[in-house]
């Protein structure tokens, strides 16, 4: 969500201060890449820290509980 929000407020800033706009299919398309990428990115840690026996069988990352 924060995420989303960043590049709207970075869009705004663009528009406002250098006068650029991009679509908003490249906006959508740029958020739905780092969701995507947040989530494999996740997912990997989860494997990971799995592997290493690091924590329990249950990790728990950023109030999401990963099985």
């Amino acid at each position: 969500m924060a995420r989303s929000l960043y590049y709207v407020w970075q869009e705004w800033n663009m528009r406002i201060f250098q006068g650029k706009q991009r679509t908003v299919g490249a906006i959508v398309r740029m958020i739905i890449q780092e969701v995507v990428f947040r989530g494999t990115l996740t997912a990997k840690l989860a494997k990971k820290m799995e592997s290493l026996n690091f924590y329990s069988s249950r990790i728990y990352y950023m109030d999401y509980k990963i099985v």
